[in-house]
């Protein structure tokens, strides 16, 4: 430190001050400092500044390695660097196995040394045994893409579906199916078919719901399930689909039937991203995880704050339907 001082020309003491951010420094004067010592190659030392600061100015990402556990999009991440980035916070990633991080005496380098000051746990379950050992060493986590009170931040389902059939319903449809998904255990299974529901139930209509094999199971089943609900009596003119993998079996079967997209059929489905099959760009609800990103830090920082203190839960609101290229109105009778 007293080689840079005399390098920058100004003090020490100003010079440390200036590189740790305090503020009795003029802007200007750390600006000059700070530019003068990456000329010079100077590289704050992190681990030294956290055992006199007691913090890190970083976060950790905890996500687990089995199927159907977490969920880290491309659009989470870049949220989680938006609410990083103006706080000039830096973010970990760890991956763990669901089996060994849902256990009280789970003990990674995460939690045995201060390499971190909070964590984002991207988990779509509860893990009670990872809670107890995060308490145990009084880090403060919360969960992402989980619903529950406290703690946690996710995407508001519900009214995501309601959006989703109203769209449908306003470009005029009437017999619409959801294209549920039958083996899942997370909150969106239920939260988007009771919004389903919900929105037909509201406009009058009868809700038709499929449960049909989306995960876990050969593409033959999906495919044929998908087929028995095109070849039905009472044929949709609009499929919502639970997931991307379904709203695309339900564009490969419509083509195999002789079923034009939109003419015949509209498909909408929830995704993070806008996304193409078969030349088509698929309608598509976009789940805000950039905004639950984003909120998430500011969630974990105010618990921080609050010295670990419990939060009230963040429920997201999905934005407008990104129409792409299969939605339009019903054939004419």
């Amino acid at each position: 430190m007293a080689e840079l001082a005399t390098a920058i020309g100004y003090s020490r003491v100003t010079v440390s001050k200036a590189l740790n951010g305090h503020t009795d420094v003029p802007e200007a004067t750390r600006e000059l400092i700070l530019q003068r010592a990456l000329e010079l190659g100077y590289r704050p030392h992190t681990a030294a500044r956290s055992i006199g600061k007691g913090s890190t100015d970083m976060l950790s990402l905890v996500v687990t390695t089995q199927s159907s556990t977490s969920i880290s999009y491309t659009g989470l991440l870049r949220g989680i660097q938006r609410g990083l980035e103006p706080r000039d916070l830096l973010l970990t990633a760890n991956e763990y196995p669901i089996d060994v991080a849902d256990d009280e005496n789970f003990s990674p380098r995460l939690f045995r040394e201060l390499v971190s000051d909070g964590i984002l746990l991207d988990t779509l379950r509860e893990l009670p045994g990872f809670a107890k050992a995060a308490e145990r060493v009084r880090i403060p986590f919360v969960y992402l893409n989980h619903r529950r009170d406290v703690d946690a931040v996710f995407p508001d389902d519900h009214a995501g579906a309601e959006q989703a059939t109203a769209e449908l319903i306003r470009l005029g449809h009437r017999r619409i199916a959801w294209v549920g998904n039958h083996d899942g255990t997370h909150y969106s299974v239920s939260e988007r078919t009771a919004g389903f529901t919900a929105a037909m139930t509201a406009a009058g209509l009868k809700p038709t719901c499929y449960e049909v094999p989306i995960w876990n199971h050969s593409n033959a089943e999906l495919l044929s399930a998908i087929e028995a609900i095109l070849t039905s009596d009472e044929r949709p003119t609009a499929i919502l689909a639970y997931h991307a993998r379904a709203a695309g079996t339900a564009l490969f079967v419509a083509a195999r039937l002789g079923l034009r997209v939109p003419e015949d059929l509209s498909i909408l489905s929830f995704h993070g991203e806008l996304i193409t099959q078969q030349g088509l760009s698929i309608a598509t609800q976009r789940i805000p995880f950039d905004e639950c990103g984003t909120q998430a830090v500011d969630l974990l920082l105010a618990k921080i704050a609050a010295n670990g203190a419990t939060q009230q839960a963040v429920r997201v609101p999905y934005g407008a339907t990104v129409r792409g290229d299969s939605l339009g109105p019903p054939p004419a009778p």
